[in-house]
Order: C-alpha cells, then structure tokens, then sequence
C-alpha cells in the first residue's frame, strides 16, 4: 500500500514541477511584454475553468488533444511510438467530411455514426502504413509516421484545391450535411458530445490496459519485446493492432472537429494537435485519466491563449512558450525509479509476461 502511494507521488510530482517550470518560463516571457504574470494567469485560470462559456470553450479546444494523447497512450504503452497523429487526424476528418457531404438525404441519427465510423477507419488505414513497416520490416516508426504527416498534409492540400475544391478564396471542400453535423449541447457554443466520446475512450482505454488480458499483453510487449516474441505473442500482429487503434482514435479525433467545429474539411485544421497530443501524453504519464486530465489544461491553455491577445494585448505565441518548455521539462524525469517516502526494490518486468501466460490457462 506504501510503495503504491509513493508511487502516484512521484508520478504527481512529475506532472507538477514540469508545468511549474514552464509557467515561470511564461512569466518571464510575459513581463518581457510588459504585463503582470500574476494578473495574467489569474485571468486564464479564471477565464478558463470559472466562466461558464469559458470551460465549455476549453472543454471544446480540450476534445481533440485528448483523443490523440489516448492513442499515443496505448502506443506506447505496446513499445510503439506513434508520431503520426496529425497525419491520421487529417484522413479522418476528410473521411467523415466526404461521408458528410456526399451521402444526402439521411437522418442524422444514421449519418452521424457513418461519418464517425468513417473517421475512425481513415485513421486506421493511414496508420497501417506504418504498421506494416515496423512489424514485418522493423523500419524505425518514428521516421515513418512523422514523414508520413507531411504525405497527408501534401496530399490533401493537392485534394482541397483540384478535385474536390469549394472555394477559390480558401482551400476547403463542400460543407457537410446538417444531418451530419454534430449538434452544440448549449447554442452558440461548439460543445458538442465529442467531449462525451473522448472521456468515453478514454475510460475505455484506461480498462483495457488494466484489467485485460490485451492490456498485459502489450505492457508486456513495450517492457520486454524480445521475450513477448519468445513466447508466442505474435508480436508483429500486436504491433499492427496497436497501430491501428491508435491511428483510428486519431482520426475519430479529426472526424469529431470536422463535424462539430468547422461543418466542412479544410487542410490545416488539425495544425499542430498531434503534438499537442502527444504531449499531453507525456505529461499525463502515459497514461489514459492522466492523459484527460492534462488534455483539459492545454485546453486552458488554448483559449487562454486567445483571451492574451484580446485582453492584454500580448502575444499568443507565449503559450507555444509554455508548451515547448514543457517538453524540455518533461524530458527529464526528477523522480524516477526511486520512491518518494519509503524505497522498496523495483519488481523487474517479467512478472507481466507472466501475468499473460497465466490467464492464457483459462
């Protein structure tokens, strides 16, 4: 009981001293600018979690970032580093947009589960490139999913301006269809069940990965690949499905903003969330409730962002600040294998292979 309690205090204490350190970053940045950091923070926090439309706006930019943590959760939690999360995103919502504004005539409590499936299965087949190529090639998949993010970014910027143009003012395609239009919970707001979507996966995730015996198994693949395959898991085809999963969260993340906030594709709308995804992965521990929580301050985060520029004129790119520095934080783990209070030694990895094999007997 000891060890487990000085565990989530480490793990709390990683989770806290990178954001604390980014933030000073940001005062500095913000004083640089000529403002109160103090006033400034206490404006976002307060903007963000304590006004009404302002935690339905976060809980918005939230949504998205959240869904691509939780892929790149149960990646890597298989040994797997999934970095193409902006790439699946962006097939995902074109999927979703295409089923949107070609299938006509459906009632939205049809069409809105075939676009969401469709995002789901463009993600997974943008994310099987990949998988293929470290599964049976052992090609290293951290090259191929980043390149492969410009590959979907060419592409569909080549899509949104040739054959499936709308408008010669900006790069879209046709707007979807009302039925296919995820309705806001509050109007004018862009809150939608998205965010019910993604703390359902997320709660998903997190029961799969503890009390399955697919969690063990790819615990056991991402601690101990070579005995994992020594042993019989088939691991190149653990390797695809987690791919695949992964990849088909991202993209139910693209189809989600396609439907709920832009009613139509556009080629850049999922700039920079892979990232922001993957970093508040890092943040949450690598794991899925700690990946909801974190997603929830980027969101802060985000539409603080926004308010900086309206209400004290300084610059958004000061969050970009924050968030760098936070991967520089994160990077270094101030607390590792040692426990806060009490010290016991480590049990070694084995034992999860262990696990595995034995609910093989029933």
């Amino acid at each position: 009981m000891k060890t487990k309690v000085n565990d989530y205090l480490v793990k709390v204490i990683n989770f806290l001293l990178p954001v604390t350190l980014s933030l000073i970053l940001g005062a500095i940045a913000i004083i640089i600018a000529g403002q109160n950091p103090f006033e400034v923070y206490a404006s976002i926090i307060n903007s963000a979690f304590f006004n009404r439309t302002g935690f339905l706006n976060t809980l918005t930019f939230a949504t998205p970032i959240m869904l691509t943590g939780i892929g790149v959760v149960l990646a890597f939690s298989g040994g797997v580093w999934n970095l193409g999360g902006e790439g699946q995103m962006l097939c995902g919502g074109f999927a979703a947009a295409y089923l949107g504004f070609t299938l006509t005539g459906l009632p939205a409590w049809l069409h809105i589960p075939i676009c969401l499936i469709g995002g789901i299965l463009g993600g997974m087949l943008f994310a099987l490139i990949p998988a293929i190529m470290k599964a049976h090639f052992r090609i290293n998949e951290m090259v191929t999913t980043l390149m492969l993010n410009y590959v979907a970014i060419t592409l569909f910027l080549y899509l949104t301006n040739g054959p499936f143009a709308y408008s010669y003012q900006y790069s879209s395609t046709k707007p979807i269809e009302a039925a296919a239009i995820l309705p806001a919970f509050i109007p004018k707001n862009n809150l939608t069940s998205g965010i019910i979507i993604a703390l359902v996966v997320g709660i998903a995730a997190w029961v799969v990965m503890k009390k399955t015996k697919f969690g063990y198994e790819i615990s056991a693949l991402g601690k101990q690949q070579e005995f994992a395959d020594a042993v019989g898991m088939r691991v190149s085809k653990k390797i695809i499905h987690l791919f695949l999963i992964s990849g088909g969260i991202a993209g139910l993340a693209g189809a989600i903003e396609i439907m709920a906030i832009h009613h139509r594709f556009l080629p850049n709308f999922a700039e920079g969330l892979g990232w922001d995804g993957m970093l508040a992965a890092m943040l949450g521990g690598y794991t899925p409730l700690g990946t909801i929580v974190s997603s929830i301050v980027f969101g802060a985060f985000k539409f603080g962002g926004v308010s900086l520029q309206v209400k004290f004129g300084v610059p958004g790119e000061i969050i970009q600040i924050i968030q760098s520095s936070m991967i520089l934080f994160l990077s270094v783990k101030f607390l590792k294998n040692k426990k806060l209070l009490f010290w016991k030694k480590k049990e070694e990895d084995i034992p999860e292979v262990q696990k595995v094999l034995e609910m093989e007997k029933f």
